[in-house]
């Protein structure tokens, strides 16, 4: 068993890591590239083979980009729902994560069923 790591963002800086002017324009399979580089090919896989993953997979793209545009206005009420974004944010990073960790550590079937 290969033990993976990954960086470990916490949810106060996902809010300033990454400028609007970076994220907007990334179309989806290059955010996906971006947040997970080591991963881009394994998640794209399995979020073909699994729409609730891909669901996932956009929910953390739709907030990540949210984050972006609100982190950006000047409004002071923005800052607890930011707050609420973040975490929602890292809790879909870990889901991604654990979904990784657990595809790699699945043996691969080589033959067909019956096989």
């Amino acid at each position: 068993m290969r033990l993976i790591t990954f960086k470990k963002i916490p949810a106060e800086r996902m809010l300033t890591e990454q400028p609007a002017s970076k994220v907007l324009p990334m179309v989806e399979s290059d955010f996906i590239e971006d947040q997970f580089p080591e991963h881009a090919d394994l998640l794209q896989s399995l979020r073909t083979e699994d729409s609730e993953f891909d669901r996932i997979c956009l929910d953390y793209q739709e907030i990540f980009t949210e984050i972006a545009l609100l982190q950006h206005s000047n409004t002071p009420q923005q800052s607890r729902f930011l707050a609420d974004l973040a975490e929602t944010l890292a809790d879909l990073r870990c889901s991604i994560e654990t979904r990784i960790v657990e595809a790699q550590n699945m043996p691969q079937n080589f033959g067909k069923p019956g096989d």
